[in-house]
């Protein structure tokens, strides 16, 4: 099954302003060395995959260098968000380009998805967000009682 991507402009206007950040950080020295690696706005700083499966759907976000314990999955209504803060180490720095900071990433939940069964883990730099489909139980009807049957019991 094949799903188009969801459109996120915000995201796109959050990575060109890390890249402006990038840019006018720098010292002057080291502006000639930008590369078009630099310039290039494709996505998000931590880029997100959702894909669906016969059990439910899997997303994953790109999170390097984020422990376990610095990321926080939250659900709100149909709302799933993962927040992540990576605190800067007190080094003096000629040059940084892995920066600390935060991750954010929030996307809807798709229809259909057991809530309460959602699952995270942290493997190799990526976040396995796993979301069941809801599973209802097959209902069984008890038919009622012939009402021939009762009115001829009746007589």
């Amino acid at each position: 099954m094949t799903s188009a991507i969801r459109w996120e402009p915000i995201e796109d206007l959050k990575a060109i302003r890390d890249v402006v950040e990038r840019l006018l950080i720098r010292p002057l020295t080291d502006l000639p060395l930008a590369t078009i690696r630099d310039l290039q706005i494709v996505g998000a700083r931590h880029p997100l995959d959702v894909y669906e499966t016969e059990e439910g759907y899997v997303a994953e976000v790109e999170a390097p260098g984020f422990s376990a314990d610095e990321i926080r999955v939250s659900v709100t209504g149909v709302t799933l968000t993962v927040e992540g803060k990576r605190q800067a180490e007190g080094r003096a720095y000629t040059r940084r380009e892995r920066g600390a900071g935060a991750l954010k990433r929030t996307l809807r939940v798709p229809s259909g998805v057991d809530l309460d069964g959602i699952t995270a883990r942290l493997e190799k730099g990526v976040l396995f967000l796993s979301m069941p489909k809801f599973q209802e139980p097959p209902q069984t009807v008890e038919p009622d009682e012939d009402i021939a049957d009762q009115e001829d019991s009746d007589e």
